[in-house]
């Protein structure tokens, strides 16, 4: 459901992300270098720890947002990025401050309020996830990953008839995307409406989704 992370504000853009461990870690060493030569290089700090992302390396990469926000408390690209790196390690509460600091001065983030949604739910706040992913139709009503985002969370509420309705929204959006019909598909089997279900299995075939990464699901519709 969740797309990939691209932060609007990142100036830290990482290099080809099909790079080895190892070739990871021959970066690290020449950015080390480059900011022995030039510590003061906020630029420098950002790729440093956009490469301990790549490379896990969760403590070390908060470290060096901790200090870039230290200089600068606003610094879109380390609020955004910390707060990752706090989902990661599990540190719930520390991404969402970070995550609402940033919709503070930019409320059209999409990628901070979609991972605000995101960790909400992972720490168990489902009315704040809710609330968030209101929030995300509201502000973003033509965008088909927004009710995509809004019908999980019904899904999991038990909402399923809201959640059927909101992934209707998205299809209504974007009608070749096959993983939406696969979603409805699996709300609709859990409210044993399985005749319609089928119906999206074999749209999503259709569009180009293989039979048999389907089949038990489309056992449950029998």
């Amino acid at each position: 459901m969740r797309r990939l992370i691209t932060a609007l504000f990142c100036c830290a853009a990482l290099v080809s992300p099909a790079q080895t461990n190892a070739e990871w870690r021959d970066s690290l060493k020449v950015l080390n270098k480059e900011i022995e030569a030039n510590i003061d290089s906020v630029d420098l700090h950002l790729k440093k720890a956009a490469v301990n992302i790549q490379l896990e390396q969760w403590e070390y990469a908060k470290k060096e947002y901790d200090d870039i926000l230290q200089g600068q408390p606003y610094n879109p690209a380390a609020l955004f990025y910390r707060a990752f790196v706090y989902e990661k390690m599990r540190m719930y509460p520390m991404a969402r401050v970070d995550y609402e600091k940033l919709l503070k001065m930019f409320p059209r983030h999409f990628e901070a309020r979609l991972a605000l949604v995101h960790v909400n739910q992972k720490d168990g706040r489902f009315t704040d996830a809710y609330d968030q992913a209101n929030r995300l139709v509201e502000i973003f009503p033509d965008s088909a990953l927004s009710y995509v985002v809004r019908a999980g969370v019904e899904n999991e509420r038990g909402y399923r008839d809201l959640a059927v309705e909101d992934m209707g929204e998205a299809i209504s959006r974007v009608p070749d995307n096959p993983d939406f019909y696969v979603q409805r598909a699996q709300y609709l089997i859990g409210m044993k409406r399985r005749r319609e279900a089928r119906q999206d299995l074999e749209r999503a075939v259709a569009l180009g989704q293989p039979r048999t990464s389907l089949s038990d699901l489309f056992d449950k519709t029998k």
